[in-house]
Formats: structure tokens, C-alpha cells, sequence
């Protein structure tokens, strides 16, 4: 279904014809801009219907598993109190559960009976100043933000764009927000909407997400997507071209939209409001530009990306979809990217020869996580292959097994860095919450990503190392054992802000040699049984792992854990769990347990967790971030200084500490830039 430029332009003429007898500002004008906002709000969170069958059986397990569990006290003991624990008898408990010790400390309980008295004190005295804003993550002072786009390294500055709305902390009015940093850590903000000049016919609704990428005289040029209406029912998504008003600025603080915009119009054949977010585009060698966008065909259920090419990167042609996946719907916010075989450094977007391979990721509208698949592009065709069908685009790999979405990466030329950013967007979505509280949504931290050289098959993903740079009074202890039903707090260790590195040795029972898939089934069965143990799980070989945001009585806690499952043949495999079920009093939060299976080689020595908590975030990054989970939860007795930290172990084996080690975390403060 190959397109010529000749319909690529008859196309667009049609819609600017269109477009021409709508446009003028008139009372139908604003009803046909409010109709479009609404069908868009429901578009950003359609993908939510996909998730209720399985959320639904996910509390269904939970209900079943707190009914048969007798409810007991619970108390914390020093690590001294947990190596010479005396084991009286079991119990559970709503969050974690642990055997009752000998001298157990005092007036240290959480019964039902308390946790109600607390729960409805809570809802007495609740507001929306609790502090859930984060401290070293990036979120704008105030309002929406969404996707990341056309991050950057440019004359000196790293610079960042977002989603934004400058109005509100609702959806809705979306420009590109725009903020630079010397260090991807302490960040300053440049201005509420980057790209100048009013909305134009284009991107009357909105700019939405699109990528930057840099021209042969070394041009920053940014491609967008442009949101607009050609009646007061039917919208369309065009991609769109800004360019720095002064290049020489480093600050690159105003864009300029190009005067060929649209520069890319769907094709009669596809879907105009399901075309969006263009990559980062790259050099072929035949000397023509290339990008991708985002789609859906039009059975509804068939997600792909269109191949567009170009010889000035103002006049663009339709070449072909570049892969497609069956039942994966909607495709948003694609990237595409090579990788090196081997080390960790990153690689240019129009590298695509020798010892590399390319990444495919896609945004999955329908269930609003980020897929990707490793595999093949061969440069003659333009087609991409995955090396393995049972973990393609959209069915296999995840970035992050929690809330991480519309991520984008790009290469960072001052450190050779392949660096990725996501959105973790609020759990505690209530309108009027989000409004009261006056913003929504965050950033996760920058990772570093490369290809992991031992499987071939995952990206390793970090944090940046300039989060290092914000560690303060380190807590360390080496080779201890965390017995069997401890709960065990760490000297030093306490607040809202904390990076925790763990390393367990792996036991010595034999280790599962079954082909570790990572398909969405395995994932959905693996969160399934994250969620049917539980940190409250008494199982052979865990859980075992950290609270953190708890407060001393453990009425509230966010547990992050290892759940080793014991096979039938008498071989286990992991699985890393991120358990919110007991993470705030409130009720009309996100309470998932989140986790996967994570791949553990049997080269390796130990089972490491790495831990990033920063008052309403929690990033987990499991086997030197093999496996990546993130939270975002919201307590309301375990805030500021009232949040303790514990490790755990709820199996009836014990479990060797190699490591730990902890830091405090420094807060950042952003400001707005001065001119």
C-alpha cells in the first residue's frame, strides 16, 4: 500500500479545504474544541477499560486472601532481636507477617480495631497538602504534565519538553512545556509553552507529543503532532515542524512552527486520529531522511508504525509500515533506536551497521504500557524483525511493570549515553483530588539503557549516575542473615527520600532452567501471583525484601520484594513484587501489586535490588536493572519524617544479606530560569 508524494499532497490539500470552513472562531468552533477535548480525555484513558477484567481478579484473590488469614498484632524487632528470634507461632497480617519474637518490643500493634480508629481519624483531618509532590523527580510547580518529548543535549544544556497544561491539573490545552539542566538532576524552567505563535489550524486542540532531532548543520528541529478538528465531530492528528528562533541560543527558549506545516498528512487509507508521535528521525544511505508514526489500522486492532521519508525534512512522503502486531491496537509514542552488541554505551539513531541491533518500543494505548522488542533492521527494505515472535512489540518485553509510560529516549553526545525518560502519572486520579492538589504527574528518574551483552534479548536500564550526586549519610552493613519471619528496621535509615541497595545470595536449591519467555502472558501470571502471595505470604523461599514509607506500627507500608516460587520438580524461579495493597489509608488510591518474573542467570551470585523512594514515587530496578517496577502511592501517616524503613523476610527460610547499603537523598529545588 505504498503512497506517491502526488497523493500525499491531493490529501492534504482535501483537509485544508476542510479545515478552512470550520476554522473561523465562532460559538461552533468552541463547541466542536470542547467535543474534541472530552473525546481526547477519553482517548488518553481508554486503556484503562483494557485493565478492569484483570484487575477484578486480581481483588477478587486479594478479598480471599485477607478472609482465610487470622488478623494478629504485628510488631518490629532491631537486627540484633532478629538473629536470636525464638519462633512461638504464625500469623498474618494485612501487610507484611512475621513470626512473634521473643522480647518483643512494646506498644507496637496494629489491629484491625486500630487501623479503622486511624483510618476514619484520617478521613476527619484529611487534605490535600499532604506532601506527595516529589523532591528530586522532575514535575512543573504546578498543573498537567504528560508524555516526555524532544529531550536533547545541546551547547551546554540538557533540555527536557513535556506534555503541559498551563491552565489546570486536569488534561487538556496541551503545549510543549520546556526545562534545561547541566546535570539531568537540578533542573530550571524555561517557559509554560516552548513553540510560539499560537495555535494554528493544525494544533488548534493541542500539540501533542513528537521528538527532536538534529539537521546536518547541527539544527535542533522539532516534529510534533498536531490536534484539530475538520468538523464539530471528527478530528485530526497531523505531524508538525518547529524550529529554534535563534539557533545560537543555548537555551533554545523559542520555536517557531514552519510555514509547510502540516508537514505529514494521514493517507485517505489510514486512520487521521489515530496518527501521532513521530521518532527521532534518521539518515539512510541514500541520503534521505526517516520517521516513524505511531498508528492503528482501521480493523481496530492491528497496531503499526508508518515509514516516512524525506530529502529537505520539510516535504515528506509515505513509504511503507516498517512492523506491525495483531492485537496490539493503538501505537503511541514509538521510538527506535540502535544498540551496540556489547558495552554500555549508546549509539547514535543513524547507526545501523556493525555490531548492533535495533530497538522497536512502542506505547500500547489500549492497556497504557511500554512494550519493546530487539531484533533487526535491515536498511535496504526498512523492515524491522524481533528476534523472537513470543516476545515481539507489544507482546513481550516491558520498560517497567508498574506506572511508566510514553517514554522516549535519546542519545546523549556529551557522555556517548543512550538516556530514557517516562511519565508516571497519578494514582490517585480523582478529578477532584488532582484539582485540589493542584498537579499531576511526574517524571521518572533519566536511566541510562543499553542492551544486556549476557542475554541479548533485555535492556538493563539504571538511573542516571549523576543521581549519585544527591546521596547524603550513608548507612552500610555486610553479611548478616535476615531469619525467617523478621522485620527488621536499619539504624539510620528512615524518611521519604532514600536510594536502598540490596544484594541476597541466591539459595542453593537448583534454579528453573524453563526458557524464560517474557511474554504479556507470563506477565499477567506473574503479577497475578505477585498479587496472590503478596508480602503477607508465608511461602518457602520469601517474600523478602523492604517496607519503606512505613509507618512504626505497619499500618501503612509499600513492600518491595523478592518471591522466589518453588517449582513442581523442586527448582525455583523469581519473581520481584512491588506490593501497594497496604501503602495508604485512603481508598480511592491505586492499591496494585505490582511484579514480573525477572531473569536471574545462573551465572549470577546473588539477587540485587536497587530501591528509589522519594515520597509518593518508588522505583525499583531488580538484577543491576534487568527488571524495572515503579509505584506511585500516597500514605497518610507515613509521610516526612514519620516514614520508617524495614527490611523483611516472611518465608520460613532464612535469607543471607551479601550487602547493604543506603542513602539518604538530597532534595533538588527547581526554579524558574532568569533571563
Amino acid at each position: 500500500m505504498h503512497s506517491t508524494k502526488e497523493g500525499t499532497s491531493g490529501s492534504r490539500g482535501g483537509l485544508m479545504e476542510m479545515v478552512s470552513l470550520t476554522v473561523p472562531q465562532s460559538s461552533s468552533s468552541n463547541s466542536a474544541r470542547m467535543a474534541g477535548q472530552i473525546s481526547q480525555r477519553a482517548r488518553r484513558r481508554s486503556g484503562t477499560v483494557a485493565l478492569v477484567f484483570s484487575c477484578c481478579v486480581v481483588a477478587v484473590v486479594l478479598c480471599m486472601v485477607f478472609l482465610v488469614s487470622p488478623q494478629s498484632a504485628t510488631g518490629t524487632q532491631d537486627s540484633s532481636e532478629a538473629s536470636e528470634a525464638v519462633v512461638h507461632n504464625h500469623h498474618h497480617h494485612h501487610g507484611v507477617s512475621f513470626q512473634e519474637v521473643k522480647h518483643r518490643p512494646s506498644g507496637v500493634h496494629a489491629d484491625d480495631q486500630q487501623w479503622g480508629e486511624s483510618k476514619a481519624t484520617y478521613q476527619a483531618t484529611m487534605n490535600q497538602s499532604l506532601p506527595y509532590r516529589t523532591a528530586f523527580h522532575f514535575q512543573p510547580t504546578k498543573n498537567w504534565m504528560n508524555d516526555p518529548n524532544g529531550m536533547m543535549y545541546y551547547k551546554g544544556w540538557y533540555h527536557l519538553f513535556y506534555q503541559y497544561n498551563p491552565y489546570g491539573a486536569l488534561w487538556g490545552n496541551i503545549v510543549w512545556g520546556h526545562a534545561v539542566s547541566k546535570d539531568l538532576v537540578h533542573w530550571k524552567y524555561v517557559d509554560d509553552d516552548a513553540i510560539v505563535g499560537g495555535p494554528k489550524w493544525y494544533d488548534l486542540l493541542g500539540a501533542w507529543s513528537g521528538s527532536t532531532t538534529f539537521l546536518e548543520d547541527g539544527t535542533p528541529a522539532l516534529l510534533y503532532t498536531g490536534w484539530s478538528n475538520v468538523s464539530s465531530v471528527v478530528q485530526i492528528q497531523t505531524q508538525n515542524l518547529a524550529l529554534p528562533v535563534d539557533k545560537e541560543d543555548p537555551l533554545l527558549r523559542k520555536w517557531y512552527k514552519s510555514e509547510a506545516n502540516p508537514v505529514m498528512v494521514a493517507e485517505p487509507w489510514m486512520d487521521a486520529t489515530k496518527y501521532r508521535d513521530p521518532t527521532e528521525a534518521w539518515k539512510g544511505k541514500d541520503g534521505l531522511w526517516r520517521t516513524l508514526i505511531g498508528a492503528r489500522l482501521t480493523d481496530n486492532v492491528t497496531g503499526t508504525s508508518h515509514l516516512y521519508k524525506s530529502k529537505d525534512f520539510v516535504n515528506w512522503t509515505y513509504s511503507h509500515d516498517i512492523h506491525m502486531i495483531n492485537g496490539t491496537g493503538m501505537w503511541e509514542c514509538p521510538d527506535f533506536f540502535p544498540v551496540a552488541l556489547k558495552g554500555k554505551s549508546g549509539l547514535d539513531v543513524s547507526v545501523s551497521n556493525g555490531m548492533v541491533k535495533h530497538v522497536m518500543k512502542v506505547s500500547l494505548d489500549n492497556n497504557k504500557h511500554d512494550y519493546y522488542s530487539v531484533g533487526t533492521y535491515n536498511e535496504q527494505t526498512d523492515e524491522f524483525k524481533g528476534d523472537s515472535p513470543s516476545i515481539e512489540v507489544g507482546i513481550g518485553l516491558r520498560y517497567d511493570y508498574g506506572k511508566f509510560y510514553a517514554s522516549k529516549t535519546f542519545f546523549d553526545k556529551k557522555t556517548n549515553r543512550r538516556i530514557l525518560w517516562g511519565w508516571c502519572n497519578e494514582s490517585d486520579s480523582d478529578n477532584d483530588a488532582l484539582t485540589s492538589k493542584g498537579w499531576s504527574g511526574i517524571q521518572a528518574l533519566p536511566r541510562q539503557i543499553w542492551l544486556d551483552p549476557a542475554t541479548q534479548v533485555d535492556l538493563i536500564q539504571v538511573p542516571v549516575e549523576e543521581v549519585d550526586g544527591l546521596h547524603r549519610d550513608k548507612v552500610s552493613r555486610n553479611g548478616f542473615t535476615l531469619t525467617a519471619g523478621a522485620v527488621m528496621p536499619m539504624p539510620g535509615v528512615h524518611g521519604p527520600q532514600l536510594d536502598i541497595q540490596i544484594k541476597f545470595l541466591k539459595p542453593k536449591l537448583e534454579q528453573s532452567n524453563a526458557l524464560f519467555e517474557g511474554s504479556d502472558v507470563a506477565a499477567l501470571e506473574a503479577q497475578l501471583t505477585c498479587s496472590r502471595t503478596g508480602a503477607a505470604h508465608r511461602g518457602y523461599l520469601g517474600p523478602f525484601g523492604v517496607l519503606v514509607l512505613a509507618d512504626e506500627q505497619l499500618q501503612e507500608q509499600t513492600a518491595v520484594f523478592f518471591y522466589l516460587q518453588v517449582l513442581k520438580d523442586g527448582t525455583w524461579k523469581g519473581l520481584i513484587c512491588s506490593d501497594q495493597s497496604r501503602s495508604s489509608m485512603q481508598d480511592d488510591v491505586d492499591k496494585t501489586v505490582y511484579g514480573t518474573y525477572v531473569r536471574v542467570l545462573e551465572s549470577e551470585k546473588y539477587l540485587s535490588m536497587r530501591t528509589i523512594v522519594d515520597h509518593s514515587v518508588v522505583e525499583t530496578f531488580a538484577q543491576g536493572g534487568r527488571t524495572v517496577v515503579t509505584s506511585r502511592v500516597y500514605p497518610t501517616v507515613a509521610v516526612d519524617q514519620a516514614a520508617h524503613f524495614f527490611l523483611f523476610n516472611n518465608g520460613s527460610q532464612d535469607v543471607q544479606v551479601h550487602s547493604f547499603n543506603a542513602w539518604r537523598m538530597e532534595s533538588v529545588h527547581m526554579e524558574q530560569l532568569q533571563f
